[in-house]
């Protein structure tokens, strides 16, 4: 042994000091990221109950055949528009 080399007993110390704290690192980053991931998964869910209720509210209070409003891009105005409900044959 020697300043520049600490001897075998020295490093396999460091070695399995070394391994902890690289399991320690990984149990913190696996919790995190498990942390983080049911948060994504919760905001998913709730952004999907909440689209999902303003889709069934806006179809039972629009039935089929009622009027809606068409929005021009180009001149910014909104017209009363009748969607077509049943197929017209083409006229020659």
């Amino acid at each position: 042994m020697s300043a520049t080399n600490p001897g075998p007993a020295f490093m396999m110390v460091i070695a399995v000091l070394f391994s902890f704290f690289i399991a320690w690192i990984a149990n913190r980053g696996v919790t995190g990221s498990t942390a983080v991931n049911i948060a994504i998964n919760v905001i998913q869910i709730v952004a999907l109950l909440i689209f999902s209720v303003m889709a069934l509210s806006y179809r039972s209070s629009h039935p089929e055949g009622a009027a809606a409003w068409q929005f021009d891009s180009s001149s910014g105005e909104a017209y009363n528009y009748d969607f077509l409900t049943e197929k017209t044959p083409p006229t020659a």
